[in-house]
């Protein structure tokens, strides 16, 4: 302490000295400003972290400290960041502390006093400390990736960017490892962050401020290696795993002897494994891992770790248990089953009261259940196990937890499929799907759509002929199921009017024909019916499809037009007049032609295809969802409400909102938005479903929507996980899901509008573990499941635990939307096309609802655009017939449109055909060859490179002959191209890729 104050009064004297010496200096240059938002946490029982924001100006800062409010103060530490630790303090005692910034003309004012009192027991549980060697490492043209150390007692970390380093900083992410690769970055761009780390006491400080700048072109260092795994393979043997990263040439493994230690390079691997042998029998070995190409040295991964056996065994403790489902099974009971783990002996059970209660220990038992007993009636338990056997125990088991019934029985879901159908001038006729668990249903009616609703029957089966009804009159109805639990929720609302006369119900059309006239044509005749006004006409693209009317006209005929070529679509009619609809006529159904094939029917009457454009758009995000929903509903019974600012809970309302035909909209956290209310006004909304927790749709915006008269339904579970199977549990039946990451919007914005299409619930899960009982669940409703997106955001782990699971992924996001784009190609309908950006979730959100209600897909899209995205819309150009944007030229500019209409131009009739058979030979480590076949017509080749399949591709060369020499490469370097063939009329496609990897340089 003397030595510090000794210091500070040398600087002093010496800034006296320079004063007097050279006062110029000393005028060009101010004392920085007083540090504000000085701010002191109690991390320990020992330690209290103090961080205060930057100054601008100011090269140190001087830190004091006190015992007492009013007592002194002395100087502890000057540094050079704006945190500091200060540790070895008394347990349960209060500290005071205020804080100077320095640069070299003087010290500034001392800021306000700030304090804090450390815990009182050694072994308290606190905030934990500042995050250290936070690291920005610029990966390519749109990535930088951040590591920082692992801090003790953290659960997770939050990370903070922003575009200057005294900007506004903001939250992009949260993670439970020290490492993050953000992507979707501009070229040539700096990016500033900081982190925080997070247990169940509350954030640490901010670490100190980190950047870099983004490369201007788009081939740069490896990604951070994932999945590293550590096995004890025998005495003194560790073996070593990771997942293989694209242009990684090898591998800087790193080891040490504790997880903070000082780790060592202990070998370079071309290879994903590695074999330490040589090891302290019973020591405990840290290991990390970073990818390495010409460009450099990628982040590290997360650290992995295991203990040396001390024979030729590879015995150790069991692993953590997996999969622990608590299941209420009375008012008494709760059913307890998890994994059983390879090697443990026993199992150890505990249980709490809440979350973060005291657990403790209710069973030791060797089989992976338990049923525990003589519970409260209508109480939440909370549930962990570890595993055990010789070597020790396991780590805790993920929480589970479940509420003892009150009864032992619930109630019954809401019906579904509730259809009115006109039997004569004075009978409609009712049906539903039975429910299960359902005793009896209540069936009401009312004579206008908001009127009131009275009870006219109570029914044990699924049906109902309505009798005794006025002539030509409109009844609305809907019915609740019933037991001894309660009443459901309200079905959707059916409606019939009764016919004029009581013969006169049209009949069904008869001799449906359809006729393919051409690649995107197809002619439609049927016999007209004698009454009829005019004649519904319904599509699908598969007989067991979904159906929609796709126009009514009024002659026995019509011609369906901006078909997919070489697409099979099927078709139903139904007469219409005053007095109703007839039944559906037979099904017909034909094939749209090849494109390039000829039709004497219908040729094509131009050379190019124009597409149009409409975009729905408002102020911000709610006025956007209410003008989507203008677009499309007039009345709708039911809403869905949905965070504008977060998206997790959001993520899953598509399929639900489709369910029952209703728009999504959005509202903020705890008041709803005037755009929101005027719809829900004005389409005259009954119900509405709120999705998430009171944390991210308060009860006063409920309370809001009540006030308007509105019936509120809120499904919610503890997190987003649980949230999302509430949803999917309010589905009803269902033999598919959606298995997406619950960390990340885009690839369940992606796959929203076609889930919802096909009646499939999105649930989300973290990344490398189903949530407690989701496994189970999934296992007794699904058949099969797709999982959106890759191993990076959902593990195998994950994967392996499905039900027949299918991976639907690309290389980004904008491949993963157009891999599940084309997945379900054959069930969609391209005539409409919905843009919405990428880089954010609300417009995609509000829109799903409609993407879905016409069968259209959604394609997110970067500015500019992805080369992939632009070669899947010019694939479509004779398929769609309008592109429709969700959000305003922030989210999507209107270069984006153009650049669409642009490309479904270029192609003429009489443009050249696309190349085929490029090959791209290596030539040595600075040279590729392309050859390709030529294309009659053309009379020259654009040549475009990238360095990885999914990058931007550039125009590198336009050659005359149909070969090319790319010369000047790096070495050991892989390559992609792709040809255009050009003349007058314009352009072909793009061929398919090729590509080749430059020869390792000798020298």
């Amino acid at each position: 302490m003397k030595k510090l104050n000794r210091n500070m009064l040398i600087i002093v004297l010496c800034l006296l000295i320079s004063a007097i010496l050279f006062p110029k200096n000393t005028l060009a240059l101010s004392v920085p400003s007083t540090p504000t938002n000085f701010t002191a946490t109690a991390a320990s029982s020992s330690q209290i972290n103090l961080t205060w924001d930057a100054i601008g100006d100011a090269t140190s800062y001087y830190l004091y400290m006190s015992t007492a409010y009013n007592g002194t103060y002395n100087n502890i530490a000057v540094t050079t960041s704006p945190s500091y630790t200060h540790t070895g303090l008394s347990t349960n005692a209060t500290y005071y502390y205020k804080v100077q910034a320095f640069n070299n003309a003087g010290l500034g004012a001392l800021s306000s006093i700030t304090y804090a009192t450390t815990t009182n027991t050694t072994t308290a549980y606190g905030a934990p400390s500042i995050p250290t060697n936070l690291t920005a490492t610029a990966a390519s043209s749109g990535q930088i990736n951040l590591t920082w150390d692992s801090i003790s007692g953290a659960t997770s970390y939050y990370l903070y960017m922003a575009t200057s380093y005294y900007g506004t900083y903001s939250n992009i992410a949260v993670t439970t490892s020290p490492s993050y690769a953000n992507t979707g970055l501009s070229t040539n761009g700096t990016y500033y962050y900081k982190v925080q780390a997070f247990n169940n006491v509350g954030l640490s400080g901010f670490s100190a401020v980190a950047y870099a700048t983004t490369t201007n072109f788009s081939y740069g260092i490896p990604s951070i290696p994932t999945n590293l795994t550590a096995t004890p393979a025998g005495a003194g043997q560790i073996n070593l795993t990771w997942d293989s990263i694209s242009g990684a040439t090898s591998y800087y493994l790193y080891m040490s002897t504790s997880y903070y230690g000082t780790y060592s390079n202990i070998a370079v691997l071309t290879s994903t494994s590695y074999a330490n042998t040589g090891l302290s029998t019973n020591g405990t070995y840290y290991y990390k891992v970073q990818a390495f190409d010409s460009a450099g040295l990628s982040g590290f991964s997360a650290i992995a770790y295991a203990t040396a056996t001390n024979t030729n065994t590879s015995y150790s403790v069991p692993l953590s248990p997996t999969n622990l489902t608590a299941t209420a099974a009375s008012p008494n009971q709760i059913n307890l089953t998890w994994d059983a783990m390879s090697g443990a002996t026993t199992y150890y059970l505990y249980m709490a009261s809440s979350y973060y209660g005291n657990y403790s220990n209710i069973a030791v038992l060797t089989s992976p259940s338990y049923a525990h007993t003589g519970l409260s009636t209508n109480v939440t338990y909370y549930y962990k196990v570890q595993a055990s056997n010789s070597a020790g125990l396991s780590g805790f088991s993920a929480i589970a937890d479940a509420m003892t019934t009150n009864t032992s029985y619930s109630v019954p879901s809401i019906p579904t499929n509730l259809t009115a159908t006109t039997a004569s001038s004075s009978q409609i006729n009712l049906t539903w799907d039975a429910i299960s668990g359902a005793t009896s249903y209540y069936l009401y009616m009312a004579s206008s759509y908001n009127g009131t609703y009275s009870n006219i029957a109570v029914l044990t089966s699924p049906s109902y002929a309505h009798t005794g009804l006025s002539t030509n009159s409109t009844y609305y109805y809907e019915v609740q199921a019933v037991n001894s639990a309660g009443s459901s929720g309200f079905s959707a609302i059916a409606s019939a009017t009764t016919s004029n006369t009581a013969d006169n119900i049209l009949s069904t059309p008869t001799n449906l024909t359809a006729t393919a006239a051409g690649s995107s044509q197809i002619n439609l005749t049927w016999d007209a019916i004698s009454g009829a006004t005019s004649y519904n006409i319904y599509r699908a693209t598969s007989s067991s499809g979904t159906f929609a009317n796709i126009v009514a006209v009024t002659t026995a005929g019509y011609v369906d037009t901006a078909l997919s070529s070489g697409t099979t679509y099927y078709y139903e009619v139904q007469a219409v007049n005053s007095a109703g609809t007839s039944s559906y006529s037979s099904e017909a159904f034909t094939t749209t032609t090849s494109d390039g094939t000829t039709s004497t029917t219908a040729p094509p009457d131009s050379s190019s295809t124009q597409i149009q454009s409409n975009r729905l758009a408002g102020q911000d995000r709610y006025e956007t969802a209410a003008e989507i929903t203008k677009s499309w509903w007039k009345t709708s019974y039911y809403a869905i409400i949905a965070s504008g600012d977060t998206f997790a809970d959001a993520l899953c309302g598509a399929p639900l909102a489709t369910k029952y035909n209703a728009p999504i909209l959005l509202s903020s956290k705890d008041s709803i938005e005037e755009p929101t209310k005027l719809q829900l006004s004005s389409l005259k909304v009954k119900q509405v479903f709120i999705i998430g927790g009171v944390g991210v749709i308060s009860t006063n915006v409920e309370q809001e929507i009540k006030n308007m008269g509105i019936v509120v339904t809120r499904l919610a579970g503890n997190d987003r996980y649980a949230t999302s199977l509430k949803v999917a549990q309010a589905m009803g039946k269902f033999n598919q899901a959606v298995i997406a990451t619950g960390e990340d919007f885009p690839d369940a914005l992606s796959i929203a509008p076609i889930a919802a299409m096909k009646g499939i619930p999105i649930i989300l899960t973290p990344k490398d573990n189903l949530p407690a009982g989701l496994k189970d669940y999934l296992n007794k409703t699904v058949q099969n499941t797709y999982v959106v997106g890759g191993v990076g955001v959902v593990s195998d782990n994950v994967f392996n635990q499905l039900p027949s699971p299918m991976r639907l992924s690309g290389i980004d996001r904008y491949e993963t939307n157009l891999s599940i784009i084309k997945e379900f190609s054959t069930d969609l309908n391209f005539a409409n096309c919905y843009l919405a950006t990428g880089e954010d979730f609300p417009d995609a959100l509000a829109g799903s609802a409609l993407a879905a209600s016409t069968s259209s897909p959604i394609i997110l899209v970067s500015d500019p655009v992805e080369q992939s995205t632009q070669d899947f819309v010019n694939s479509k150009t004779g398929s769609i017939s309008k592109i429709i944007v969700f959000g305003g030229i922030a989210a999507v500019p209107d270069s984006i449109l153009n650049s669409f209409d642009a490309s479904s131009t270029s192609i003429g009739s009489d443009a050249p055909s696309t190349p085929t058979n490029i090959t791209a030979t290596t030539v040595s480590s600075s040279q590729i060859k392309l050859t390709w076949d030529s294309v009659s017509g053309a009379t020259s080749y654009n040549v475009y490179g990238a360095t990885s399949s999914s990058g931007t591709f550039s125009n590198i060369a336009t050659v005359t002959s149909s070969s090319y020499s790319n010369s000047g490469l790096w070495a050991g370097t892989t390559y992609y191209y792709k040809v255009q063939a050009v003349n007058s009329a314009g352009s072909s496609s793009f061929s398919p890729i090729a590509y080749a990897t430059t020869a390792v340089s000798n020298s």
